[in-house]
Formats: structure tokens, C-alpha cells, sequence
């Protein structure tokens, strides 16, 4: 039997040992990594290596062995390397490590990952990385005891125009898509995107044609596309909207994009890779124009569907009191090829030179509105559709068309057709100077009156030297 001092140095001792276990076990357990997604360093240089990791509990052997063929994302501009699998860890989880290798500086963004697991959800969120130094070339060395066999790419480079044929002027756009099946396997990054769709802008511009470019270099949209049958994942890389200016064949010609594609060699503990630059070529693509048909208008009405809104802000008026009338053309296409509607010049209504505002409506139409201001001169019941018309090639008729107005105007008061309208408090008196003549006169014409000013001039001299002689 122990004494009470002997058995209190005895718990003193036990007590000891279990805090020293502690203490030792603490840093193995601390190092132990917890399931999860890990991304590696958020700033680097360029020629050091990113890494993503898939980390799996001893419970997730069965999915460790499953993601062995998970696909990690395509990073623009960061190859893709190695991929590690490291199972038994002496922390007893699984790892797979997926190198990458940045190209080039600047910020690139890594996407969010989900992985589902039997009992919980690994995810990550989206993170950008910073990577600074001078660009580098790619080099790789092979393992020569490796076989390294390309996977083939079901993808395909395509200028798709939104009409084969059109009219002379007629508006239409060409998009460059990039397309890649959505049950492709094989992997492919994107590279130098910003500085390939400078050099496909430059490239793609035909001479005879009015371009407006519709896409961003710094933004790259995918959209899903049925083609023959098969579901696209279709990157849009360009996209214009053209116009003809004359009646000759307009011709795009075939364009080119890069990518980084790869060819593999599987190990059992790894998938070792070799990046290779792959050229995608377009076919050309020539767009026939038909020449309009004969008018008096017809090298400047404007080709497309179009309709019209209008309104006034009174009906009624008196003579000397200024009125706002509104005219707006709305349809596809370029909004300068909307010009301001014909006015009929009359002794009724002055009309002075519009105001004019334009938008792109959510359908991406244009609209144009013309803000005109009107004094009524004289009196009376005014139509406006005979003062106002706007002509244009009708696409869905295949001929001419005109929009005229139907509002009407109702004048009331004395005619003022030979007073001299003048308000201080009317501000559309202001532009009143746009009614000025600014016809140029003949140069003869001053040459003669300038002769006989000076002979009249000199006349009255001789005279008044005789005069002041005989004096």
C-alpha cells in the first residue's frame, strides 16, 4: 500500500505523462491536412508552379479512386502539367495535386470548385491570382521512357455570317466562334486570347463594307449550340455587324486561333503531359449582294425593316406659339445610316433643323428619335404626313416603302404669315438664325459692282476738283 505523499507524487506523475503525450501528439495533428479542396500560392512568378489539390479523408478511399479521372479546370494562359496521385499519406489522407505553369503575367481567375462526396461537399471558392515576370517560352522535356499519345479534340473553328445574301446596304453580322463538342474528353487551353482577337479584328474587316464590332477583346462569352444534331460549347471570339457600300461580293477571309492542346502518358501515380501550340483554321466565307433597284433615292435610303412612333405635346396651338412634334425611326442595324426625315418647305408652319437623340433598345434594335419645333403661321387643320416623310428599302416587301406621319395639328388665331414673329420668351426664336440665306454669290457679280462704286466714286471727285478750281 502506497502512503498518501507516495500516492500523491504518483497522480503528480501520471498527470505528467498525459500532458507530455499531449504536447507531441499536438503537431502531428496540426500537420494532419483536413479534407478538401487546397489551392496553392494566390501571387507568383512566372516559371513557378500553381497547384490545386483534392485531399480525401481515409473514409473517401472509394471516392480518391474515383476522382483519379476528375478533370481539373483549363486555366487560360497556365499550362497544364503533371497530375499526382498520392494515396497512404502518413497523415492517412489521399491527395491528387494538379501542377500548372503560368505563361505569362497578370491576373488570372481560377473558378469555384464543387466536388460531392458520400457524406459531404467539397468546395472552393473563386480566387485570383497574381503572377508577375517576364513572359517565357515553353519548354518541355519529355520522359523518355514514357509514351505520350495525343487525344483527339472534337472541336472546330467557324465564321458564321447571319445571311448568305443581301441587299445592297443591307445590315448583317458574322460571328467567329470556336466550338467544342460538350462531350469532348480531351483537354485544351486557351491562349494569348486578348492579343489573338486584336489580331482577328485587324484581319477580318472587309474594304467594301461599313463594320461596327459588336464583341470585346477583354471578354470571352460561351453560348450552347445544336449543330448537326450534336450539342457545341461555342466560344464567340469576334463578332461584327456589316453593312455593304456597294454592289460587290464581300469576301472574309479564313481565319486562324491557338490553343494549347496535349498528348499523355498514364503511370500509376501519375498523368505526366506534353503541351503542343494547335492552329484551328476557319473556311472563307463570301457574302453575295444584290444590287437595288432603280429610284430616285436610291444611293441614300437606308435598307431594312423599319417602323415608326410619333407624338406631339398639344393638340391644339394658336399662330406665333411654338409646338414640339417627335419622329422616331426604329429598326436593325447602324443608327447613322437613319437620317432625319424630309420636310416640306411651307408658308403654314416654320419648321426648324431637329434635335436628335439615339439608343440601342434591348432586342438591339436602334432607335432614332427627331424632336422638331414648329410655329404655326397661319390658321387652320394641319396634317402633318404633308410636311413630313422618311423613305427606305423595305427587306420584308422587296421594294421601296415610306413612313409618313398621322398626327394631326389644330391652329387656332390671326394669320401671321407677313408679321415678324418675335419672342424673347420663346427659347425656339433663338435658332431662328438657321433660316438666314447662306447662298454664295458670284464673284463676277462683285467684280462689277465693285467697278462701278469705284467709277461713281471718282466721278464725284473730278467734280469736286472743278468746282473747288473755278473758285
Amino acid at each position: 500500500m502506497l502512503n498518501e505523499r507516495e500516492e500523491s507524487l504518483f497522480q503528480l506523475f501520471r498527470t505528467t505523462l498525459f500532458a507530455l503525450a499531449l504536447l507531441l501528439a499536438f503537431p502531428v495533428m496540426a500537420l494532419c491536412e483536413q479534407p478538401g479542396i487546397i489551392l496553392g500560392k494566390k501571387s507568383l512568378t512566372v516559371g513557378e508552379d500553381f497547384t490545386i489539390s483534392l485531399i480525401f479523408s481515409q473514409e473517401n478511399k472509394k471516392e480518391f479512386l474515383a476522382y483519379k479521372t476528375y478533370r481539373f479546370p483549363d486555366i487560360p494562359d497556365f499550362i497544364k502539367g503533371r497530375t499526382v496521385y498520392l494515396s497512404e499519406n502518413t497523415d492517412g489522407t489521399y491527395k491528387i495535386i494538379q501542377y500548372y505553369s503560368p505563361r505569362k503575367s497578370g491576373n488570372f481567375v481560377i473558378p469555384a470548385l464543387k466536388i460531392p462526396l458520400r457524406d459531404k461537399v467539397l468546395h472552393s471558392e473563386e480566387t485570383t491570382i497574381k503572377v508577375e515576370g517576364a513572359a517565357k517560352p515553353i519548354t518541355f522535356k519529355p520522359d523518355p521512357s514514357l509514351e505520350y499519345e495525343p487525344e483527339p479534340t472534337d472541336a472546330f473553328l467557324v465564321l458564321k455570317p447571319s445571311k448568305s445574301s443581301v441587299y445592297e446596304g443591307e445590315a448583317f453580322k458574322i460571328a467567329l466562334l470556336f466550338c467544342i463538342a460538350n462531350d469532348n474528353k480531351s483537354e485544351l487551353t486557351f491562349i494569348d486570347l486578348y492579343e489573338q482577337k486584336l489580331n482577328i479584328l485587324k484581319k477580318s474587316t472587309p474594304a467594301n463594307c461599313w463594320t461596327q464590332t459588336l464583341s470585346s477583346p477583354e471578354e470571352l462569352t460561351v453560348d450552347t449550340m445544336s449543330i448537326n444534331g450534336k450539342v457545341y460549347n461555342c466560344f464567340l471570339l469576334h463578332e461584327l455587324l456589316c453593312h455593304s457600300i456597294d454592289s460587290l461580293k464581300i469576301s472574309f477571309p479564313s481565319m486562324d486561333f491557338k490553343v494549347m492542346t496535349y498528348s499523355k502518358a498514364e503511370t500509376s501515380i501519375s498523368i505526366e503531359r506534353k503541351p503542343e501550340v494547335t492552329t484551328y483554321s476557319s473556311e472563307p466565307v463570301i457574302i453575295d449582294v444584290v444590287a437595288l433597284p432603280p429610284h430616285p433615292f436610291r444611293n441614300s435610303a437606308p435598307v431594312g425593316n423599319f417602323t415608326f412612333t410619333e407624338s406631339l405635346n398639344k393638340k391644339e396651338t394658336t399662330t406665333g406659339e411654338a409646338f414640339t412634334y417627335k419622329f422616331t425611326i426604329i429598326g436593325d442595324g447602324n443608327a447613322t445610316i437613319i437620317d432625319k426625315p424630309f420636310v416640306r418647305e411651307s408658308s403654314n408652319l416654320d419648321i426648324h433643323s431637329p434635335r436628335v437623340n439615339e439608343s440601342r433598345n434591348k432586342d438591339k434594335s436602334v432607335s432614332k428619335t427627331f424632336t422638331f419645333n414648329i410655329v404655326a403661321k397661319e390658321p387652320g387643320r394641319f396634317n402633318l404626313n404633308d410636311y413630313f416623310y422618311w423613305i427606305f428599302f423595305n427587306l420584308d416587301k422587296k421594294q421601296y416603302d415610306t413612313l409618313r406621319p398621322s398626327k394631326v395639328i389644330i391652329v387656332e388665331g390671326e394669320s401671321l404669315k407677313n408679321t415678324y414673329i418675335a419672342s424673347n420668351s420663346d427659347p425656339f426664336y433663338n435658332k431662328i438664325i438657321d433660316k438666314v440665306p447662306n447662298k454664295l454669290q458670284p464673284k463676277q457679280k462683285d467684280q462689277t459692282l465693285k467697278f462701278f462704286a469705284n467709277l461713281i466714286i471718282l466721278l464725284m471727285l473730278v467734280t469736286t476738283a472743278i468746282l473747288i478750281f473755278k473758285r
